[in-house]
């Protein structure tokens, strides 16, 4: 058969092969005379070069080729030197449907043995990806939580994590001393989350829960989130009802207390948030076994809340930090929500987006939110891409509905 040459070239991030070309016929002999052979050699080859790359670097290095064969179905041009691998490479990527910018496509004849290998490889892109959004596998020492691992797959928070397996490495240990008899320090329970809003404390009280389940600390771990209006009364009486309450319906889990501080209030001699602490006070000393508090709030207000009471400092031993999220974890936590809902983001839209973490984050004060500052942006950007898909003239295909562009991304002062 006489083939047509197709040129190729190396794209970045993969190495390149010998062969400085494709043609159309040895294209089409793959279909006929190799009997999958060369099929299975390349898919090993192939399985060879993303293997010296990390997963990331593996996706990345796919989604750049799968921009170049954007919406041209079986009409593409070839980016690599390497000619099956490569084949199978844009044929995966493909269907992660990232675009940007597009080449002028050459017509080639892709054989059915070959779409089928870039069927399968596309399978494990897609299982990476999903893997990257669970917890890392269970390799810890025996008897570790699981929940522990969930806690260690959030995005950031390393320094809160370091904390929280040193509390549990604590916890075990007492329980194995007290297994072979010693004798054991007095450990509490209860926590103070201090930081910003959006930083994930919420996220980690109910995490908390779990593993204090998980270790026999807890029966239930479940975890009961309250604030101000869900403990303090309006009158004489009412108070202790509604905090009792609400400690009889967090016994064996946690009392996660938001916006702590606002119990105590500085301006008023008679309001009964004071009522609501001494009750909790003496539910922490009198069910230890069974309830545990976690209070959380601004940090500065939560040291000032510590103070006001005696009993809350002798109690609450342990303040836990929470930094806010730098610009690269933002837009890790915009990538995540991108993934998780069947969106993704071109490569100019990437590159905004993190111009505008970066300036966000610079011109942050107290109240910046974080975590929801992501997850506005997202759903800012959603809507946008809504708007100016509803002005085209034509029915938008599967991957323009997936794509997020730069024109669908909020300005900064729209998230503050």
């Amino acid at each position: 058969m006489n083939g047509r040459t197709v040129p190729v070239t190396c794209p970045p991030g993969v190495t390149g092969g010998h062969s400085p070309q494709l043609t159309e016929g040895r294209a089409m002999k793959n279909r006929h005379g190799r009997n999958g052979a060369d099929i299975r050699t390349a898919e090993n080859r192939i399985q060879c070069e993303l293997g010296k790359l990390t997963p990331d670097d593996r996706l990345i290095t796919a989604f750049r080729m799968a921009e170049i064969a954007r919406e041209r179905g079986q009409e593409m041009k070839i980016n690599g030197a390497t000619d099956e691998i490569h084949q199978i490479l844009y044929l995966a990527a493909r269907k992660a449907g990232v675009p940007v910018e597009s080449v002028p496509p050459a017509a080639l004849h892709i054989s059915r043995e070959l779409w089928e290998c870039a069927e399968r490889l596309w399978d494990q892109y897609r299982a990476e990806q999903e893997r990257a959004t669970q917890p890392p596998a269970q390799t810890g020492p025996p008897g570790q939580p699981p929940a522990l691992y969930e806690l260690d797959a959030l995005i950031g928070l390393e320094s809160v994590k370091r904390q929280m397996h040193q509390r549990v490495a604590g916890i075990r240990n007492t329980q194995r001393r007290l297994a072979q008899g010693l004798r054991t320090a007095s450990m509490s329970h209860h926590l103070v989350f201090t930081g910003s809003p959006g930083t994930g404390k919420t996220t980690v009280a109910r995490l908390i829960g779990t593993i204090y389940q998980e270790l026999g600390i807890l029966k239930k771990g479940h975890v009961v989130e309250v604030g101000r209006s869900d403990l303090v009364g309006a009158y004489i009486g009412h108070t202790e009802k509604k905090t009792s309450a609400v400690i009889k319906q967090a016994r064996h889990g946690v009392l996660f207390i938001d916006e702590a501080y606002a119990l105590t209030k500085a301006d008023s001699k008679r309001d009964f948030g004071k009522e609501t602490i001494e009750t909790l006070l003496t539910a922490m000393e009198n069910r230890r076994e069974e309830l545990v508090v976690i209070a959380a709030g601004y940090t500065d207000e939560m040291q000032t809340f510590l103070k006001s009471n005696p009993g809350l400092a002798s109690r609450f031993k342990t303040i836990v930090p929470f930094p806010d999220y730098s610009p690269y974890e933002l837009v890790e936590i915009l990538k995540h929500l991108c993934t998780e809902n069947h969106y993704t983001l071109s490569t100019p839209a990437m590159r905004q987006a993190r111009a505008i973490f970066d300036r966000l984050y610079e011109g942050r004060d107290r109240t910046f939110a974080n975590g929801r500052v992501a997850r506005n942006f997202f759903e800012m950007a959603t809507q946008n891409q809504a708007d100016r898909l509803g002005r085209s003239m034509t029915e938008p295909g599967r991957e323009a509905l997936m794509r997020l562009e730069p024109t669908d991304l909020p300005e900064p002062g729209a998230l503050i």
